[in-house]
C-alpha cells in the first residue's frame, strides 16, 4: 500500500472507518431526494417557514446533543444515537404509508433530516478523530472522504434505478438498513483500534460554548469575515434551492419522477466532487492560495445566476446546483478549514460551533424569507438572479481579503516561532 501511504496494521481500522462513512452518506442521500420531493410540493412561503423552524430546532437540538454526548460512554454513544434515528425513520415510514402525505408530516421530515444529517456525520468524525492520530489523519482521511462520496454516488444511483419499483416511502427502509450497518462498522472500528487509555465520556457542544463562540466572532474581524462568507453563501444557495424545487414541482408530475430527478443531481454532484477532491483541490490550494480557491465558490454563483437570468430552465438549475454543491464541498470546505488554522485553538472550536450551527442556518432563513418576499412581489426567476449578482461579486472580494489576512497571520506566526527558537 505504498502508493496510498497506508500501513498494513492500519488497514482493518481504515476499512471499517471507510465502510462506516460510506454507509452514513448513503443513508442520508437515499432519503435526501424524498425531502426535496416534499419541498417541491410546497410554495415558497411554506418552505421559508420550514427553514426558520429548522434554525430553531438546531438551536435547541445542538446543546441537547452535547448534553447526551457528555453523559454516554464512547462505546455506546454511536449505537444509542443511531438507534434513535432508526426509530425516527420507522415512525416516518409508518406515517408515510398512505397514498397522500399530510403537510405536517412532510414538514416534520424536512426539518428532521437536517438534524439527522448534522449529528450522524458529526458523531462519525468525532469518533474517527478520537481514534486516529493527526499524522494518520493527514494520510488516511482523504480515503475516508472518498468512500463517503462513493456512498453518495451509489445511493443516488440506487434511488434513480429503483424508486419506481420501491416507491418513495420505501426508500426509508434502505436508509434504516444502512444506519444499522453503520452501527456494526462503528463497533468493529473500536474493536480493531486498540487504545490503552480511553476516557469514558466525550465532550459536546453546549449553550455556554455557543455563547463563547458568539463572543469570539464579535471580537475578531477575521472570524467575522468567515462568518459573513458562510452566511452569504448560504443565502445565495437557498435562493438556488428554492428556484430548483419550485421548477421541479411545476414541470414534473409524479413524486417518483421528482425523486429520481433529485437523485440524478446528487449522483452528478458526487462524481464531480470525487474528481475535484482527488485531483483539483490540493493543487489549487498550493498554486493560487486559500483566498482565491475559496473565491471560486462565489464565482460559481456569479456565473450560475447570470446563466439563470438568461436561460431560466430546469436544466440550467440542475447544472447550477451540481456545480455549486461540488465547488462548496470540494473547494469551499477545505479552504475554510485552512482559514481556521490561523485562529487560536480556544477560539477556533467555539467560533466554529457557532458559525456551523447558527451562521449557516441564519443564511438559509434569510435566503428563504427573501425569496418568499420577492415571489410575493411578483419577481421572476430571472429578476431574482440578477438581484443576487452584486452579492456574489461582494463575496468574491471578501474571499480575497480573507486569503490575504490568512497569509499575513501565517507569516506572523512563523516570525514569532523563529524569534522563540
Amino acid at each position: 500500500m505504498r502508493l496510498l501511504d497506508v500501513r498494513r496494521a492500519e488497514l482493518p481500522a481504515l476499512a471499517w472507518a471507510a465502510s462506516w462513512f460510506f454507509c452514513v452518506l448513503a443513508a442520508y442521500y437515499t432519503i435526501r431526494p424524498v425531502r426535496e420531493t416534499f419541498a417541491s410540493n410546497l410554495d415558497s412561503d411554506q418552505k421559508a417557514n420550514l427553514f426558520t423552524l429548522t434554525l430553531v430546532v438546531m438551536l435547541l437540538a445542538t446543546p441537547l446533543y452535547g448534553w447526551i454526548v457528555s453523559r454516554v460512554s464512547r462505546r455506546w454513544l454511536v449505537p444509542t444515537v443511531y438507534s434513535f434515528f432508526i426509530a425516527n425513520l420507522l415512525v416516518f415510514r409508518y406515517l408515510l404509508q398512505g397514498e397522500t402525505t399530510e403537510l405536517w408530516v412532510s414538514g416534520a421530515f424536512f426539518v428532521w433530516i437536517s438534524v439527522f444529517n448534522l449529528f450522524v456525520v458529526t458523531l462519525f468524525w468525532g469518533t474517527v478523530v478520537d481514534l486516529f492520530s493527526g499524522e494518520q489523519g493527514k494520510r488516511l482521511f482523504g480515503l475516508v472522504f472518498g468512500a463517503g462520496t462513493l456512498g453518495q454516488l451509489a445511493s443516488s444511483w440506487g434511488v434513480q434505478s429503483f424508486v419506481d419499483q420501491l416507491g418513495v416511502a420505501n426508500l426509508l427502509w434502505v436508509s434504516v438498513a444502512l444506519l444499522a450497518l453503520s452501527i456494526g462498522c462503528s463497533w468493529q472500528l473500536r474493536s480493531q483500534w486498540k487504545q490503552t487509555t480511553e476516557p469514558s465520556r466525550s465532550s459536546g457542544t453546549t449553550w455556554a460554548e455557543i455563547w463563547q463562540g458568539v463572543v469570539a466572532v464579535v471580537r475578531s474581524p477575521y472570524l467575522r469575515g468567515i462568518a459573513l462568507f458562510i452566511l452569504t453563501a448560504s443565502f445565495c444557495a437557498t435562493i438556488v434551492y428554492f428556484q430548483m424545487t419550485e421548477a421541479v414541482g411545476q414541470q414534473l408530475e409524479t413524486d417518483s419522477e421528482k425523486t429520481s430527478w433529485f437523485a440524478k443531481v446528487n449522483a452528478a454532484q458526487a462524481i464531480v466532487t470525487l474528481l475535484m477532491q482527488t485531483v483539483v483541490v490540493g493543487w489549487l490550494l498550493r498554486r493560487i492560495g486559500v483566498g482565491r480557491t475559496l473565491a471560486l465558490v462565489p464565482l460559481v454563483f456569479l456565473v450560475g445566476f447570470t446563466w439563470l437570468a438568461m436561460s431560466p430552465s430546469l436544466l440550467t438549475l440542475g447544472v447550477f446546483q451540481v456545480a455549486l454543491r461540488s465547488a462548496s464541498f470540494s473547494l469551499g470546505n477545505p479552504a475554510l478549514e485552512v482559514l481556521f488554522t490561523a485562529v487560536k485553538p480556544e477560539q477556533k472550536y467555539r467560533a466554529k460551533a457557532f458559525i456551523d450551527t447558527v451562521g449557516k442556518r441564519t443564511g438559509d432563513v434569510l435566503g428563504g424569507r427573501g425569496y418568499a418576499l420577492l415571489a410575493l412581489l411578483g419577481w421572476s426567476a430571472s429578476t431574482m438572479s440578477l438581484a443576487v449578482l452584486p452579492i456574489a461579486l461582494g463575496v468574491i472580494g471578501l474571499c480575497l481579503i480573507l486569503g490575504s489576512a490568512h497569509q499575513q497571520a501565517t507569516a506572523m506566526a512563523k516570525i514569532n516561532e523563529a524569534n522563540r527558537t
